[in-house]
């Protein structure tokens, strides 16, 4: 393997995941805070720039970085086709297929680590962030797919084509992965309250199991420590 690859496929295991993690703010954050007519120019490359920082941070040899491009190249390209402001449905399902492989990545370098470290706390808060971006787009999808499957406040009605769409899935999301239930945008579809009820469920028993994992390993480091 070439100094090159190495040099790819090797980033620092201090700070990967937080490069991760800055990504996946500005992702998430952009269609909220940005102003609408912003947003469809800033998302193709905010996600190529978490594509690539996603890529870097799970692929540890060649042939994970060979999948990785082919489940993120189609995502990217897709995205900066798309017509500007809008939500391309064949872009949001191969991109969540990619994220959806990043996460299994990542929750598979938790498992397999020994020592709670400063890499593997931003490993678990990257992959919280995955979630809630996994299950943006995928509201996306199944509005995409079935429109109308969110119901929005009557302030927010009519903004089906608007960038700030995806500004609102996002927001669903992340009150849904918490469960705050503001009740202000609620599923109206079979598809959409499913996706829905499987994103509550998971999101606390993420929560419940990683912190248990955490709290072994800390555990098991003390031990260590003692008898040393």
């Amino acid at each position: 393997m070439s100094p090159l690859i190495d040099r790819m496929l090797q980033p620092s295991m201090s700070i990967r995941f937080q490069f991760l993690f800055v990504a996946l703010l500005l992702m998430l954050a952009a269609p909220i805070v940005l102003p609408d007519a912003l947003v469809g120019l800033v998302l193709p490359a905010l996600f190529t720039v978490l594509v690539l920082t996603a890529l870097a941070t799970v692929a540890e040899s060649r042939r994970t970085l060979i999948v990785g491009l082919v489940l993120a190249l189609p995502a990217i390209v897709i995205h900066w086709i798309a017509p500007v402001g809008q939500v391309s449905l064949a872009g949001e399902i191969s991109g969540d297929l990619f994220l959806i492989w990043v996460t299994i990545a990542i929750l598979h370098h938790v498992v397999r680590s020994e020592r709670v470290t400063t890499d593997v706390l931003f490993a678990v808060a990257s992959v919280y962030l995955l979630l809630a971006l996994i299950w943006a787009m995928a509201y996306g999808i199944a509005d995409g797919i079935q429109p109308g499957t969110l119901r929005y406040p009557e302030v927010l009605l009519g903004l089906a084509d608007d960038p700030s769409t995806r500004g609102l899935y996002t927001y669903f999301s992340f009150v849904t992965l918490t469960t705050l239930g503001y009740g202000d945008i609620t599923p109206v579809s079979d598809a959409g309250r499913l996706l829905a009820m499987l994103e509550a469920t998971l999101g606390q028993l993420f929560l419940v199991i990683i912190v248990a994992r955490l709290v072994g390993m800390h555990s098991a480091q003390g031990m260590a420590r003692m008898r040393e």
